[in-house]
């Protein structure tokens, strides 16, 4: 008699459905050409420190913002890129002052809303969390917007409203890597292998070099009992994959393949 693996819901990895946003490029010379005349006001302390955020610089710009908001405390653009500095070195109470005057001084700023969530969902207050991410919604649904909810009720196990969230997303743009993903992994979770697989399958038709997606497509085959098509995955990923967690999973679940029983594949 056949015996089904039991589900790899474990292993699977979901991506985050939103990273801090990443300022343009720019060079040294922007810096060099400003002019003299300029250097008290926040407009131009402001331009210093994207600049130096933008080579990683991050100590210094968080010294120009602060000369920024000294000479303008209302300066919303400085007050956002340092508040979303702080978000990124989990400075979160700082974080969380700097949003909220954001959002009083600008209260319909749905970006401010969703950074405001990510310091909530990482200190754990998920009900503000909700609340932010809902209200950023409201303000301007975006896939963004639509993926940061997926990814809290996700969170929360509240997988018919994660899934809710991440098709909302994917009616706005129905090539969101990080959104086919995110279903895929759902749709695991919910034993639906079948559904997962094809939205993973879509996922590296849009990004075949994604190393996430093709782990979990692999993990997903292992509960379809595909083994032989798990096992090619797994074996492909790790000559190239260099992550020392990730070779660890995929290493783990060729053993888990190793150990199934005889006449299991189809």
């Amino acid at each position: 008699m056949r015996r089904k693996l039991r589900p790899f819901h474990s292993l699977l990895v979901l991506v985050a459905a939103q990273a801090l946003a990443l300022w343009g490029c720019a060079t040294t010379s922007a810096v060099k050409a400003r002019k003299a005349q300029d250097e008290n006001t926040a407009a131009y302390q402001y331009d210093l420190a994207s600049v130096s955020y933008n080579y990683g610089l991050e100590d210094e710009a968080v010294r120009y913002l602060e000369q920024a908001l000294a000479l303008d405390p209302d300066h919303h653009p400085s007050l956002f890129l340092l508040s979303t500095l702080r978000l990124k070195r989990g400075e979160y109470p700082a974080a969380e002052a700097g949003f909220l005057k954001c959002l009083a001084l600008k209260p319909e700023d749905a970006e401010a809303h969703t950074r405001l969530g990510m310091v909530y969902r990482q200190t754990g207050a998920q009900e503000k969390a909700e609340g932010e991410f809902l209200k950023a919604w409201s303000l301007e649904p975006s896939t963004t917007a639509a993926l940061n909810l997926a990814q809290h009720f996700f969170d929360l196990d509240r997988l018919d409203k994660a899934l809710e969230y991440t098709n909302a997303a994917l009616e706005k743009n129905d090539r969101s890597v990080p959104g086919l993903n995110l279903r895929g992994v759902i749709l695991n979770r919910l034993g639906l292998y079948a559904e997962a697989s094809e939205s993973f399958r879509k996922t590296l038709a849009l990004d075949p070099d994604n190393i996430v997606s093709a782990f979990n497509l692999a993990a997903t085959y292992v509960s379809l009992n595909r083994q032989a098509e798990a096992r090619r995955i797994l074996e492909a990923l790790l000559e190239r994959v260099e992550d020392p967690q990730m070779r660890d999973k995929i290493s783990q679940t060729l053993e888990m393949i190793g150990k199934s029983p005889a006449g299991a594949e189809r």
